[in-house]
Order: structure tokens, then sequence, then C-alpha cells
């Protein structure tokens, strides 16, 4: 009696899957569900490494006793072929119908589907009485209901706490582990040899690391492996980012020179979020991701105010593109308040802005691997997202920006699961200087990497063309319009006027004062690389080079006065008695009339009449 309450009180402990020991698999099934239970046997000692069950579909439950017999043994394997595949193991049943299976001469169907699923696993089968299969016989008449979409919050946060062995245990699964237990036993015999790359600590085992790093590195029994290997690979705050990070110009200190753009729209979240701010320090690479609601300007102060400021001090420089929030005349005055230089991207230049939008698709990168299948959790994912990019290490700066702005590694939530023997103190002058060497060193980085970067793309560039103020210049833009071929759309607006020169390679232009409207007009930078010179459409005479008039000499061609479309009086205009030279065109044409042959073009380059166009004059 005491042996059955404690088997209903306590429940059984699983056994790891190692290579000691035996693998047998008990199946059973009904009308009502299937269930599988896998063990290791180890001398007399059976324990259970996986219990599986699950209900009965509408059509299996007409299956004959013999089908469903076969059919939980076809699903047991399935469900546990990482398990079992490539290693011997023993199938028990109480049931016979196994063996009529493989002694079936004609078979078709379902049942040669799973004869063939059965074919590559390394089984044999035994028959036992019912009563020592109870356990897949309780499974099987117990299963569990369907399976549930899991919330993918609750199950990081359930991965992220409490799912490591305790650190006391360590020492004990290292002794339970046989590879681990064959280094102790070198170790022990070799002495002062293995010393040199083992050591034991308060009976844990480490291995001793020449490289970078933590100088003593826990050595993982091999069945933690995996799961180590998931957490740092596969959990919201750890993982192997990728790319990089280019800096113009280089800041000398963390937070002195700011990116800031808007990310999104994203699908509105519950608590209303569309979109994220993404804030970027350009020495260390560290960021800042907020999500907001909207793009509005207020929104943006608000989280400098509370978010950034407050942790980080303010900032000297802060670089963004011309979105509204940013070139609003509210967050201009708070950047003055608070004597901000703020300085705008180049409109359709992403390069101008370039750390920060490849900030923008590292986070999405790393983001899109954790939301939920509605992509309505993303702003709950973005703590953990923030924390893995900011303790990746940077291929520029060759260190984490959690390192350059704090100075330490940041110790992940599956790192306080193991046990790290303590370092010893560091003065406050040794930090200090360790912290700035390491900052002095990441500006040398980034500097060398843009100094190779301009190496390379230099030959391949020639010298920008100045351009004067007042000058007319026409700007490149990607101009989409419904119902419109955007092939056949102009790729260059304009012109405009250049009003300043911002840099070597920008300048501030605008619309022209014949252009502007109730003083409302376009503003904004453009890159020299987007710009070209305009050129005032020139009307000009013509007069075909074949044709002929009455008299044996060529006619004069006069140039035209203005836009009106009057001419210049010819000195022989008045003996011939016409009113005007023949051949000239007196009337202006519009941007879509066909040129003839002597026609210049804006850029004033002659062109060639169509080819329609000279048989008419031939």
């Amino acid at each position: 009696m005491r042996k059955m309450q404690d088997a209903l009180l306590t429940a059984p402990t699983l056994a790891h899957d190692d290579d000691d020991g035996d693998l047998i698999l008990k199946t059973d099934a009904n009308k009502h569900g299937l269930g599988a239970v896998l063990s290791r046997v180890k001398g007399k000692t059976e324990r259970p490494i996986i219990f599986i069950s699950r209900r009965t579909s509408k059509a299996e439950i007409n299956y004959h006793s013999n089908a469903l017999e076969c059919l939980a043994l076809a699903w047991a394997l399935d469900k546990l072929k990482p398990y079992v595949y490539g290693r011997n193991f023993t199938i028990f049943t109480d049931n016979s119908a196994l063996k009529w299976l493989f002694s079936k001469k004609d078979i078709d169907g379902k049942y040669a589907r799973w004869i063939l699923a059965l074919q590559e696993f390394q089984i044999q089968i035994k028959h036992i009485k019912g009563h020592l299969n109870v356990v897949a016989d309780a499974l099987s008449r117990f299963p569990v209901g369907e399976s549930k979409e899991t919330n993918l919050s609750e199950a990081m946060c359930c991965a992220m706490v409490g799912s490591f062995h305790p650190p006391e245990d360590i020492a004990l699964l290292q002794h339970d582990d046989r590879a681990t237990r064959l280094i102790r036993m070198q170790s022990q015999e070799n002495g002062a040899t293995a010393s040199d790359t083992f050591v034991l600590r308060k009976d844990v085992l480490y291995r001793k690391n020449r490289q970078k790093g933590r100088k003593l590195l826990l050595v993982v029994p091999s069945f933690l492996r995996r799961q180590v290997l998931s957490a740092c690979h596969d959990d919201p705050s750890s993982g192997h980012m990728e790319g990089k990070l280019m800096s113009i110009p280089v800041p000398s200190s963390p937070f002195h020179t700011l990116g800031m753009d808007h990310m999104g729209p994203f699908r509105q979240t519950p608590k209303g979020n569309v979109h994220a701010l993404v804030i970027m320090d350009y020495l260390s690479k560290w960021i800042i991701v907020t999500p907001c609601p909207d793009i509005k300007t207020r929104g943006v102060v608000e989280i400098l105010n509370q978010a950034v400021i407050p942790q980080h001090g303010f900032m000297r420089r802060i670089i963004t593109d011309q979105g509204t929030a940013f070139t609003s005349e509210s967050f201009d005055m708070e950047m003055e308040k608070s004597s901000i230089h703020h300085v705008l991207a180049t409109c359709q230049r992403p390069q101008t802005n370039g750390q920060v939008e490849r900030a923008n698709k590292t986070f999405v990168s790393a983001l899109k691997s954790y939301v939920n299948l509605a992509h309505d959790d993303w702003d709950l994912h973005i703590p953990m997202a923030t924390l893995a990019i900011n303790s990746a290490r940077q291929s520029t700066t060759k260190r984490s920006p959690f390192e350059l702005v704090y100075g330490r590694i940041p110790i992940l939530s599956h790192e306080n699961s193991f046990p790290w023997p303590d370092k010893p103190p560091e003065r406050v002058k040794q930090f200090f200087r360790r912290v700035a060497r390491w900052r002095e060193e990441a500006n040398k980085l980034i500097q060398d990497s843009q100094d190779r970067s301009k190496q390379l793309a230099d030959p391949h560039r020639r010298n920008a063309r100045e351009y004067v103020e007042g000058e007319l210049v026409l700007v490149r833009r990607n101009i989409r319009r419904n119902g419109r071929t955007k092939q056949l759309l102009p790729k260059f607006i304009g012109p405009f006027e250049i009003v300043k020169r911002v840099c070597p390679t920008t300048n501030l232009v605008e619309d022209p004062p014949t252009k502007r409207k109730r003083m409302v007009w376009r503003r904004f930078n453009a890159h020299v690389a987007q710009m070209r010179p305009f050129y005032h459409p020139r009307e000009t005479e013509w007069l075909p080079e074949d044709s002929s008039s009455d008299s044996d000499t060529e006619e004069e061609i006069y140039p035209l006065e203005s836009d009106t479309g009057t001419i210049a009086e010819s000195p022989n205009s008045s003996a011939s008695g016409n009113d005007e030279p023949p051949g000239i065109i007196t009337e202006p044409m519009d941007e879509s009339a066909m040129l003839p042959a002597g026609t210049l073009t804006l850029a004033g380059r002659r062109t060639r009449p169509p080819f329609w166009r000279q048989q008419d004059l031939n």
C-alpha cells in the first residue's frame, strides 16, 4: 500500500538518453488514443526517457484493433526518431498484430506505408503480457488533448528562468557523464601534463583558455551541450549578428554622435504600437529601440528625454533623415534648447545615415525569428533583441557595444546557471584606463575601415562637380504616379536653385522664385550624385539642308529674339515680298513636339530627325 501511495504521489524521474544501456519501446492503442513510452535499461533497472500519447482521429476510430496497434508503432517511431534512429532497440507490445503485419504477403494501402516506414529502423519486436504493459496502456486510455499553440513570450520567459540545472549540480552531472569522467581520470593519472589543459575548482572541471575572454571555460556534459547551444544561439538575448557598420565622422567618446530613424510600419500590437524608433551611437554601435504608436515629433522628444538623455547624457550631434518628425519646427526648437547640432540626411540618400539603416536591417533579422504567427507581439521582443545586438561582437570595433559602454562583458541569462570562479578585484584607475584604451582602439579601427573603403571606392569615381549659388539644377527622384508607367516617367525634377553649399558633396536647393506659390516652396538638401545642371530650352531656326528656294543662293538662318515666336527681319525679306523667310519656325515648340534636324536639345546637343520625318523631307 505504501508503494502504491508513493507511486501516485511521486512523479517518475526521467533518464537522459546516453550511450549506456539498451533502449526499449512499449506501445499500445485503443479506440480512444495511442500511447508509447521509451525507456533505458541498465542492468535490471528500467528508467523512462519520454512519454507520448495522443487522441485518435475520427477516421482512426473506425480502424480494426490490429490496424490501431500498427498505427501506434508507426506514430511512435516517427515521434521518437531523434532518439532511436540508427540504434538497435526492442519493441514490446501486448498484441501480436505487429508480427502478423510482417508475415502478411499481400499488403497495400496504409499497411504498405507502415512497413516501408519501419524498414529504416533496426528493431526487434517481442510480445509481452498485458499486465506488463500498463504504462503504455494507461497513456492510450487517457491521451492528451489537441495540441495548442504555445505563447512564445511565456515560453521564452520559462526558458530563460530555471531552464538549466542549478550550479551545485554541475559537478554531479560531470561525474555522471562518461566523456567528462574520462577527462577527470586522465587528469588524475597524468598530473602536471593534464593540468596545463584542465583544472578542478570546487570539484567542477574547467578548461584553460589561452585566448581572449574568460580564463576558465566550463566543461559541459555531453547531454547538456545541445541545450547550451540552443540557449546561446536561439535565445532572444543571444546570437551571432552579422553586418559591417561604417561611421563618418568618428566620434571620440560614446553617445557623442547619435543616428535616429523610424522603422515600420509593423502590424499594430495590443498596446497600439505600429512603429519603432531606432537610436544608434556612432562609436560603440550601441542601439536603443523603443516602440511607438506614431512617427510624430512629440513621441520622439519624449523618448529622448526619458530613455536616452537620463541614462547617457546629452549628445553633441544627432543625424536623422528628413522625416516629418525631424523637420518640424518643434523638433528644431528642442534641439536648439539643448544645444544639440542636428544634421539632416539627404533625401533618398540612405548612405548619409547608413549606420542606422544597417542597424534597422540587423534588428529586423533578429526580431523576425521570435514574433508569433500573427506578428502582433513584436514590441514584446524588442528588449531581448536589443540585448542580443548590443552584446554581439562587432566586426569593425572587434568588441561588443556593451564592452565599449560599460567596460565589461554582459552576463546573459543562461550564464547564471553555471558556476564561475570569482574574478580578482580591479582598481578604479585600471578600469578607467582599460575602458579608455578600448575606446581609442575602436576609434582607430573605425578610421582604418573607412580608409580601406575609400581606397577601394575612389579609383572608380571622379571628382564631384562644384556648383555655385544661384545656379539652376535638376534633382534625381524616384517618381511614381498612379495610372502611369514608371519607366516612362521623368527621372529628374526641377529646376531648383542652389541656395548654399552645405558640404563638398551636398547643396541646399529650393524652388526658384518663379515657381513659388503663396510663400510655400520646396527646400531640401541634395547630393551632387543626384544633381544635374539645368539648361534653358533654346529655340533656333531650322532650314532643311536639301531644300531650296526659288533663288539659287542658300537662304540665311536668323535666330529668334524671344519665346513669343517673333523673328528678326532679314535683309532680303522686303525684297522678296514675303513676311517671313521660308523654312523658319515662327512658333515656339512645346516639350512634346517632334524635334527636326538641326534643333538643339535641352542639353545643347544637336539631334537627328526621326526616320519618318526624313522621308517627308526627301
